[in-house]
């Protein structure tokens, strides 16, 4: 007699974007392809800061989603030292190896997808303004099939090449976050427990990475921001 064998057809999904209106897009999107394939239907939640995220994704006793659909550039939530959707979407990925990730944005500099590309690793990245709905659901469909999904802009961003394998790391973006918002390098280490020393090498690794000679947190922050790290 043989085995049965249980094929998946509820999929759990949370959309983590600050812009209500683009989940509410995206959940009817999801709605109106579950009422036309009656074999697969989706079950979406939403989070519109990364606090509401970590409770419904980290927390005990939450929902578990089979896959989450990132925005990168919301307000930072300190307290869990969240400062992208990178961050998050890398806290997922340990707690749960299995979930499958969705990055969409309207980021558009190759710095910065090439290194959610090579840290996060998603199962698929889009950019805002390279999809519409068809390719909405090609991405769903392709990530639930256990495939991965690029859309244009971004193999065409990530084509290009660059001078260093260096990628920023959770450190890197938090020493640049909290710069950013006026804490002065010499108190730094009681946000990132790092040494000064370890701090000012950091500092000299980015100004590498985003070719730039000058040595004012200043220019630092003006090109971090630029390649789309703030």
């Amino acid at each position: 007699m043989l085995n049965s064998i249980s094929i998946k057809t509820r999929y759990n999904l949370l959309i983590v974007d600050d812009h209500p209106l683009t989940c509410t897009g995206y959940k009817l999107l999801l709605e109106n392809k579950s009422q036309e394939n009656g074999s697969k239907t989706y079950k979406t939640d939403t989070a519109f800061n990364f606090k509401e995220a970590v409770n419904k994704t980290l927390k005990k006793n939450t929902i578990p989603y089979d896959i989450v659909i990132l925005d990168i550039q919301m307000p930072a939530y300190e307290e869990e030292k969240i400062f992208s959707g990178e961050d998050l979407g890398l806290r997922l990925k340990k707690q749960n190896p299995k979930i499958k990730l969705m990055v969409i944005t309207n980021l558009s500099n190759n710095h910065k997808l090439y290194n959610i590309f090579k840290n996060l690793n998603p199962e698929a990245i889009l950019i805002k303004s390279d999809i519409d709905e068809h390719i909405f659901i090609k991405a769903i469909e392709n990530v639930i099939n256990n495939k991965t999904f690029y859309s244009f802009k971004f193999n065409d961003l990530i084509r290009k090449q660059f001078t260093t394998n260096y990628t920023l790391d959770t450190v890197d973006r938090e020493i640049l976050y909290f710069l950013s918002i006026g804490i002065k390098t010499k108190d730094l280490p009681n946000k990132v427990y790092l040494s000064i020393s370890g701090i000012e090498k950091r500092k000299r690794i980015l100004r590498a990475y985003f070719n730039i000679d000058a040595t004012s947190d200043l220019e630092l922050l003006i090109a971090a921001k630029e390649k789309g790290f703030l």
